[in-house]
């Protein structure tokens, strides 16, 4: 359900629209996922049965208001705040056999958490008009913050075998766990276009953004049956990491009767100041980003036209990747956070084609892309051919 309410005044030069959400959703899923793992030297089969039931109850308030200050200026300011709460218990069921179908591994697992999430955004925009026919210029302000806390049981038994159908081992997990994540973002972005002529103009901006974050999880174990008071340190941490990022750039546009062409660079500087609170190590970095876009259109008529680009961007890891920890939530499948990761660079290239025939309403579409990326974050994955298992690391390829 929702409830909306939208209001006009001083003359239509200010407006307010607000909107408030609630609901709930309850999803259950019984699945069965056959699979086969691929591996030099070895093939893994696995037959996974998983049930779980999932709670989910969200709350959304969100505003936005919108005054005309003057003839050449104008405010917005967007505001919005979400509340969440699931639940989720789940249970899994594994068996793992190699490729001569000898048995390899089995798992029994539950998973039972309890979770809450609060978001808040709030922006503002300004837009100034000045007196020469094209200047403008506008401030944009971005804040946000994220807030995750669950808190759980695990409790799995995982066994492997030899090949001859013997036990190689058993490792019994009943742990209590508890997770935080909280995330903190201001960011800034000022532009300035100046015309150099009927078909030449220049944008300029700036930007300035600081993110900060932590994430804390912790893993405990029994000291007597029912009583999870014992800290795993193996699959415990606690890392903050703090990055500010300053940004400058120009794109030159031009603009023709049937061309137009427009191409500029940004400059990216990002500062990483992390820390690992459980190993008492502190990582500092710093990347010098270029970031180029260009793009040719070029205009057949007023309904058919054809264009090429290319842009350039980074793409920042996140907390979850960085943390130096082992997460056991699955033993078969343990992921290794990276403090060492750097920012990928993507390259895109596009081709568009587009026409349309008003008589005969007929309309033709193209588009292809090419994406390249430096130091793209991918998975290293280390498997056990005795147990079955796998530790996958984020690393820069």
């Amino acid at each position: 359900g929702g409830v909306h309410f939208d209001n006009k005044w001083n003359s239509d030069k200010e407006s307010i629209n607000t909107n408030y959400k609630i609901g709930s959703l309850k999803v259950d899923i019984n699945k069965n996922v056959l699979s086969q793992q691929n591996i030099p030297g070895n093939i893994v089969n696995r037959n996974n049965d998983q049930l779980t039931e999932n709670y989910i109850f969200r709350q959304k308030l969100d505003a936005t208001y919108q005054i005309k200050l003057d003839s050449t200026s104008n405010l917005k300011i967007v505001a919005d705040g979400t509340l969440k709460n699931n639940d989720t218990q789940s249970e899994f069921t594994t068996i793992g056999t190699r490729g001569d179908n000898s048995l390899l591994n089995t798992e029994l697992r539950t998973n039972n958490n309890e979770g809450d999430e609060q978001i808040f955004n709030l922006s503002g925009l300004y837009t100034k008009r000045l007196k020469k026919l094209g200047r403008n210029y506008s401030l944009s302000v971005n804040g946000n913050i994220n807030e995750k806390n669950s808190e759980g049981f695990l409790y799995s038994l995982n066994e492997a075998f030899n090949t001859d159908g013997s036990l190689r081992e058993s490792v019994l997990t009943d742990q209590f766990k508890t997770n935080k994540i909280k995330s903190t973002l201001f960011a800034t972005n000022a532009t300035f276009t100046e015309p150099l002529s009927k078909k030449l103009s220049l944008v300029m901006n700036y930007g300035l953004s600081f993110n900060s974050a932590i994430a804390d999880r912790k893993s405990f174990n029994t000291s007597t049956p029912g009583n999870y008071n014992v800290l795993d340190n193996e699959f415990s941490n606690y890392f903050e990491t703090d990055q500010l990022s300053n940004q400058g750039g120009a794109i030159l546009s031009y603009k023709g009767s049937k061309t137009v062409l427009n191409g500029g660079l940004k400059v990216n500087n990002i500062t990483f100041d992390q820390y690992d609170q459980f190993n008492d190590i502190r990582y500092n970095r710093s990347f010098f980003n270029w970031m180029p876009q260009a793009r040719y259109q070029y205009k057949f008529t007023q309904y058919k036209s054809f264009s090429i680009s290319y842009n350039g961007r980074t793409n920042q890891p996140t907390v979850t990747q960085l943390q130096p920890v082992r997460v056991n939530d699955d033993l078969l499948n343990i992921p290794i956070g990276n403090p060492n990761l750097k920012p990928s660079f993507n390259n895109n290239f596009g081709i568009n084609y587009n026409s349309y025939k008003v008589i005969s309403d007929q309309y033709i579409y193209g588009y292809a892309s090419v994406n390249f990326i430096n130091n793209q974050i991918v998975n290293n994955t280390t498997f056990d051919n005795n147990t079955g298992r796998s530790e996958y690391q984020f690393i820069n390829l």
